[in-house]
């Protein structure tokens, strides 16, 4: 009777040793073998220049204390700015793209009303949410100039849209449409 025991108690020391290879293997296949998204970590082939990207309306020399000017920028999600046809929401699940402008002149001592985004973490950075009706990251402020002055406004402005990781970002560079060599000028009087 005690060699029949010991029998069985081998056999599910068999069993329990072929489960647990059968586990293992389970979770390694379905921890390597499973497909990811894929990253980009190249920064340098995720970076493009796109003029005129921003409208600055209307666009003139001298404004008086208290006109208002209307700052758009829109950013279709599907695009070919970086060379094949891109989904940029779909590549980076990023629910807001960031505009840093070069100078926070416009910001500063002026009147903000957001149609569509808002003010990002500084005054010279700006939040585009992503709009699933257009599929486009967008930005609509009216500005009223409230401060007095001449503005000289260098453009070279940056727009990231950042991955689901550190990786995935794809950064354009720009400026506003009309500036004369990177330049738009103005006076407030």
């Amino acid at each position: 009777m005690e060699h029949h025991n010991t029998n069985q108690f081998t056999n599910y020391l068999e069993a329990m040793g072929i489960f647990k290879k059968i586990f293992f293997v389970l979770i390694i296949t379905t921890l390597f073998g499973c497909p990811r998204e894929e990253e980009n970590c190249n920064d340098f082939g995720s970076t493009v220049r796109v003029d005129d990207m921003i409208t600055l309306t209307p666009l003139q020399v001298i404004y008086n204390q208290g006109d208002e000017i209307e700052m758009k920028l829109e950013i279709p999600a599907v695009n070919t700015y970086y060379g094949n046809e891109l989904n940029l929401f779909q590549l980076t699940n990023d629910y807001f793209a960031t505009l840093s402008i070069s100078q926070n002149r416009l910001t500063t001592g002026n009147q903000l009303t957001f149609i569509k985004g808002s003010l990002g973490t500084t005054l010279s950075t700006f939040e585009l949410p992503y709009n699933f009706d257009t599929q486009k990251y967008e930005l609509d402020v009216k500005i009223k100039l409230n401060a007095v002055g001449v503005y000289s406004l260098y453009t070279n402005e940056t727009i990231l849209i950042n991955g689901i990781t550190k990786c995935n970002r794809y950064f354009m560079h720009t400026k506003i449409q009309g500036s004369v060599n990177n330049m738009v000028e103005f006076t407030v009087q």
